[in-house]
């Protein structure tokens, strides 16, 4: 090999070095320029995830019972659709001249109503219950199949899926906040029927306009919140599992 073709051999392969070089440098670049660029928009999306959950927390947390059931209203929900069930009945049995009034001023009080299952036929059948029940023969077939609600209630439940909704939130979490709302909705329909049941037994205890009048609320009121399920314990587990994904005790030790 002379001089000239060994030289031109090193430039070669000095020239084939040199590139491949090049082409490291310029994927090692493309991945950390990667990096970089992507690393602000893991941090946004971190934050609000984080958001997320602190508003989950401080909506789930030091409330009891009683302190959702307030919140969601079912109290005042109970109460509104137990003076309609018997608004109905005194009209049905005994004429209520005051009947349309009474009825429009409760029901103003509510923001909308939930249609139970097992009223859906009659409810699109488009009759209405002064339709239905005119006298004491149809009052055999009361149902109390609409459920009136309330504004704070629809606000409240929209809270429930709004958080449900979030693509941020893990899937086990998005479970159980959908058994919470479940649990909302399943009291919701233990009312109708309860109401419903009521209703057939109005006939035999009471026989005049002014008796409807002492009907005992509290105690039915509370025979309802014994058989509810109580939404405390299902809270408690929404806390419990954001506290170990988060790791909140490792973090605060």
């Amino acid at each position: 090999m002379d001089i000239l073709t060994f030289s031109n051999l090193i430039k070669d392969i000095a020239q084939i070095v040199f590139w491949c070089i090049i082409a490291t440098v310029t994927i090692l670049s493309y991945f950390q320029a990667r990096k970089t660029l992507f690393s602000p928009i893991k941090t946004e999306i971190f934050k609000m995830q984080i958001k997320t959950f602190e508003d989950i927390l401080k909506y789930f947390q030091l409330k009891t019972s009683i302190d959702f059931e307030r919140q969601f209203e079912l109290d005042f929900i109970f109460e509104l659709n137990t003076k309609i069930m018997l608004q109905k009945f005194s009209n049905a049995f005994f004429v209520n001249k005051t009947y349309v009034a009474s009825m429009k001023k409760l029901i103003d009080k509510s923001n909308g109503f939930i249609v139970q299952d097992f009223y859906e036929e009659k409810f699109y059948s488009q009759i209405t219950d002064e339709e239905l029940f005119k006298n004491k023969e149809d009052w055999q077939k009361y149902e109390h199949g609409i459920i009136y609600i309330t504004r704070k209630y629809i606000e409240e439940d929209n809270v429930i899926t709004s958080f449900i909704s979030s693509p941020l939130i893990p899937e086990q979490l998005k479970e159980k906040l959908i058994e919470f709302r479940q649990i909302v909705s399943n009291n919701i329909s233990l009312m109708a029927n309860m109401l419903t049941e009521a209703a057939q037994e109005l006939p035999d205890n009471y026989e005049t306009v002014e008796s409807v009048d002492k009907f005992n609320y509290i105690e039915f009121y509370n025979f309802y919140n014994n058989k509810s399920e109580k939404l405390f314990p299902k809270a408690e587990d929404i806390l419990n599992y954001l506290r170990s994904y988060l790791k909140i005790e490792s973090l605060i030790e």
